[in-house]
């Protein structure tokens, strides 16, 4: 009888211990265990995305929820942004061309990344430079039937598949 309730015990303390770990298998599960608001919201962040002004270029998103780091700003989680655009290094945020076969043939792809802040409360992301800066968007805010960012310039990139970890 006694050795009956410590294996109960031993089974809800490892249940709980579950729950409180995340791993991959809880994420690609859908699941987001015990991370709190901020970080969960951080996370959804994480995936990749189609952006409308880029189509058929790369957009990820890696988001470190880890630590919450601290500034003069407030409080912020960092994130990796990467993927690739039409033309030659250098050329900036002003060419607006899909990553076709036929414009990477005539132009060239190339790939860049940078870091940029999502906010603590994990609502907004800011990477400095004054361009990377928007607000997450779920899915049937306002009647709309989309998810990802809304950036301040007015383009979208939609959510196009959850990052697994």
């Amino acid at each position: 009888m006694k050795a009956d309730a410590m294996c109960r015990r031993c089974l809800a303390a490892n249940a709980l211990a579950l729950l409180a770990v995340p791993n991959r298998d809880a994420f690609a599960a859908g699941l987001r265990p015990a991370l709190g608001p901020g970080r969960f919201r951080a996370t959804r962040f994480e995936g990749e995305y189609s952006d409308l002004l880029h189509p058929l270029c790369d957009r990820k998103i890696a988001v470190d929820t880890s630590a919450l780091k601290q500034s003069g700003g407030g409080d912020y989680f960092l994130a990796t942004f990467s993927g690739n655009d039409i033309g030659p290094p250098g050329v900036g945020n002003v060419v607006r061309a899909s990553c076709d076969a036929e414009s990477v043939s005539r132009y060239g792809l190339r790939d860049w990344s940078f870091e940029a802040r999502i906010s603590g409360d994990g609502e907004q992301v800011d990477a400095g430079d004054g361009v990377h800066v928007g607000r997450w968007h779920p899915r049937a805010a306002d009647g709309e039937a989309w998810e990802g960012i809304r950036w301040k310039d007015g383009n979208r990139w939609l959510l196009e598949q959850q990052a697994a970890e």
